[in-house]
């Protein structure tokens, strides 16, 4: 077994100028990244690095400018940014038999910034590490301020859930894509036999080419929802 300081994540920012390379390695102990798509890049929502003070100085600066980081873990490597306006918190670590003191930082990007209870009212994402649907009602009761009881949780998780399904099923019904709608469908059966009516209503009217029933249905349930 490796040393635990060997075990370590690494998060790595490179800036090359015409004249030097600086290339700065910290350890990284926490991480919340929301991992890209075809239209952006991997968001780093949450960081907490630490290292020495120049170093976590150069890491700071750099996220200030929107730069760019390479996220090693023992699964993946990545790259990834905080966006733009972070928000950066920063301290010190006395360590018994050591000199100077290490520093600690953690980084914010604004989007999961603004999520906090009485950041932004208006923000219109809340950023979670954690999908089960408990978590979900604590974290959105705490965002929002709302009463909520825990018994709540499994009715809310199978709702959110629905949603997003029937946002997954209009997008496939605009480009048409029948085969794919039908493999949707039997996935959303599959792992959530609770909407078995559901996906019945939807298969019969995709298997007789029924795209405008289809649509239509699929948008009613969502003018609903909204």
């Amino acid at each position: 077994m490796q040393n635990a300081h060997l075990r370590m994540c690494k998060l790595t920012f490179v800036r090359q100028t015409r004249d030097t390379i600086t290339n700065i390695t910290v350890g990284l102990n926490c991480l919340v990244a929301e991992p890209r798509d075809s239209q952006t890049e991997t968001t780093l929502h949450l960081v907490s690095i630490f290292g020495g003070d120049q170093d976590i100085g150069a890491v700071l600066a750099a996220a200030h400018e929107t730069l760019r980081f390479r996220v090693a873990t023992d699964d993946c490597d990545f790259v990834g940014t905080l966006g733009e306006k972070p928000v950066l918190y920063r301290t010190s670590v006395q360590i018994p038999e050591r000199k100077r003191p290490v520093r600690h930082a953690v980084l914010l990007s604004k989007v999961f910034f603004e999520t906090t209870l009485g950041a932004n009212s208006e923000a219109r994402r809340t950023v979670l590490y954690d999908d089960t649907s408990e978590f979900i009602v604590h974290r959105l009761a705490v965002r929002f301020g709302l009463p909520v009881l825990p018994e709540w949780a499994e009715w809310f998780g199978a709702e959110l859930r629905r949603r997003g399904m029937v946002e997954e099923l209009i997008g496939l019904g605009q480009m048409g894509y029948i085969r794919a709608i039908q493999v949707k469908l039997d996935e959303i059966g599959a792992d959530y036999p609770e909407h078995a009516d559901f996906v019945s209503q939807m298969r019969s009217l995709i298997d007789r080419f029924d795209l405008d029933q289809y649509m239509a249905t699929l948008k009613s349930l969502h003018s609903y929802d909204h």
